[in-house]
């Protein structure tokens, strides 16, 4: 067994990370730099925030406020905007 080690997209073909295929499946033999030991430890770091289904989480739930500082130069454009 072969897993993507990264998400990446070939000719009709999109392959996420973390997939797991069978070592003779056509895509694994086509983009075997692709694929890891289904075994093997990943070094890589996981995305931080995901949510149910391992789906990214970008947005805050209702009732919940993002903790996230805009831009210095965002935060700028807006004050001399107010004033």
């Amino acid at each position: 067994m072969k897993r993507c080690h990264t998400t990446f997209h070939g000719p009709g073909v999109t392959i996420s990370e973390g997939t797991v295929l069978t070592a003779d499946a056509p895509v694994v033999k086509a983009f075997p730099d692709m694929f890891e030991e289904a075994s093997a430890q990943s070094e890589r770091s996981a995305p931080v925030a995901f949510g149910p289904g391992g789906v990214e989480v970008a947005t805050a739930r209702p009732g919940e406020m993002r903790n996230v500082t805009p831009p210095k130069s965002a935060a700028k454009k807006s004050a001399t905007k107010k004033g």
